[in-house]
């Protein structure tokens, strides 16, 4: 007669149920008919970072949704790999594939063109402002890096309406 064993689990938790202190993980097995093995895995530290890494990204998400104006980023031919909004009428990830310069006045491409040459060249961030293609709003736009372990991998753009910081100036 032979008996077919299922490999159990269970966490146990100690201090708050929702967030304990320490989370062990606990597997049964079977070694033969009248022998059980158990493993025992202090889980806490694995399950910290992996609340933490879910908790980050959400905030990210959060941040970005959040912030004024437009944000996007780039890969280093320009073309944007995320956005946070687009204009009305448009979605953001309509805007994936196209080219930051498609979101700038056709009189600021130039202008764009030499800013990101000089955040390649120096990597350091630079800012200018431009008015709006189809309106009377003035825009800054920020251009930043965007590094991987040191190498520029892209760039952020921050396209923010500072058409009152205009006016009370003018």
């Amino acid at each position: 007669h032979r008996t077919q064993h299922r490999r159990g689990g269970c966490e146990i938790g100690f201090g708050d149920s929702q967030e304990p202190d320490m989370l062990l993980v606990a597997e049964a097995f079977p070694i033969r008919d009248d022998l059980v093995g158990l493993t025992i895995e202090d889980a806490t530290e694995r399950v910290w970072l992996q609340s933490t890494f879910e908790q980050s990204e959400e905030l990210w998400r959060c941040m970005l949704e959040s912030a004024p104006g437009y944000v996007f980023a780039t890969d280093l031919d320009g073309r944007i790999i995320l956005a946070n909004r687009a204009p009305a009428g448009q979605m953001a990830t309509a805007l994936v594939g196209k080219s930051i310069e498609d979101m700038m006045p056709t009189s600021a491409r130039s202008t764009l063109q030499d800013k990101l040459q000089l955040v390649r060249d120096d990597g350091c961030a630079v800012a200018f402002d431009t008015l709006g293609q189809s309106s009377a709003k003035w825009y800054r736009i920020g251009l930043a890096p965007m590094l991987r372990a040191g190498a520029l991998i892209g760039y952020v753009v921050l396209m923010t309406d500072v058409t009152a910081q205009k006016d009370t100036e003018a």
